[in-house]
């Protein structure tokens, strides 16, 4: 009989060596196997939860130990520190240039220094779900130009895109709703009489559990929006790996993955704005993920046919 994490620990099993079994897998996987059967002799109501729990555990702690042995001294973990390299700098430029235009507007703000400075500091929680799965994207095909895919590869970027959409889905349930509040708040203060008065939240200031309760037309279509936003990183991540092995250039690979990144936002609207009003409105942002994920697939499973790599790394 298959139990929950089973199946996380033959995937495990394939691409982690013996150690990291025994000290990060089989732990985990033991603990949300104990709560399971917990929580079904007590009458199965939260089971599913605890699966779904585990399994975010799972890939979360994957993730961030993938993302700290890359730092280790070893050959092998060379290809990964470069993409952990690019992806935080390509992070810091995206997020830097969706901040610019609005922070140019509020360049001369009369109310001080201070508050200037948080009105500026208020607009990167809102960059960030932007900026997150766009620098993984960036750093994966940067990172990764011309050589060889390897199955621990594949689980290293899957496992570092699983903590990059825990990142968004955090900035979309907290981050971006606190900081809207706060900076409108501000701002009708400033241009009222002076204080700190309350607004009541607009959609953009509901957090994503919030929005997705509410029964109207527009909430619905924001939510959908927002939680395909928040999943875009695992369908780039493995699009932009597929991609990285037929670019060879450090120059060639950052265009064409900011190219992709304007494809798939491309996808995302079009697709979407074509769709009927009121019924699938905002169901068309997942198209573009699922078009990308399989694209990547795709590319990672035949690319060498189609494409004639070399075996060889090219630096």
């Amino acid at each position: 009989m298959t139990r929950p994490g089973d199946g996380l620990r033959r995937i495990a099993a394939r691409v982690c060596d013996r150690r990291t079994m025994e000290r990060l897998v089989e732990p985990i996987v033991a603990d949300l196997q104990a709560e399971y059967d917990t929580a079904v002799a007590q009458g199965g109501r939260r089971a599913r939860w605890l699966v779904w729990r585990g399994y975010g555990a799972f890939w979360k702690a994957l993730g961030l130990h993938c993302i700290m042995s890359t730092f280790q001294p070893s050959d092998s973990n060379d290809n990964l520190r470069r993409v952990v390299a690019f992806s935080f700098g390509a992070l810091a430029i995206m997020t830097a240039l969706l901040i610019v235009p609005p922070m140019l507007d509020y360049l001369k703000w009369d109310g001080g220094p201070l508050e200037k400075l948080r009105l500026i500091l208020l607009l990167v929680p809102q960059a960030l779900p932007l900026s997150i799965p766009m620098g993984i994207c960036v750093g994966v095909v940067c990172g990764m130009r011309g050589r060889r895919t390897s199955p621990r590869h594949v689980a290293a970027v899957l496992a570092i895109a699983a903590v990059a959409t825990f990142g968004v889905w955090t900035m979309l349930e907290w981050g971006v709703p606190a900081a809207n509040q706060a900076f409108r708040e501000i701002l009708v203060a400033r241009l009222g009489d002076a204080r700190l008065v309350h607004l009541e939240p607009g959609l953009n200031e509901l957090g994503l559990s919030r929005l997705s309760q509410r029964t109207d037309a527009r909430a619905i279509q924001h939510a959908r929006l927002l939680w395909a936003l928040c999943f875009a990183t695992g369908p780039l991540a493995v699009f932009s790996l597929g991609l990285a092995g037929v670019v060879r250039r450090l120059g060639a690979a950052a265009v064409i993955s900011v190219t992709a990144i304007v494809l798939y936002w491309a996808i995302m609207a079009s697709i979407d704005e074509a769709l009927p009003e009121d019924t699938l409105r905002g169901a068309g942002a997942w198209v573009g993920n699922i078009l990308f994920m399989l694209a990547g697939v795709l590319m990672l499973r035949h690319g060498r046919k189609i494409f004639r790599l070399k075996p060889e790394a090219t630096n």
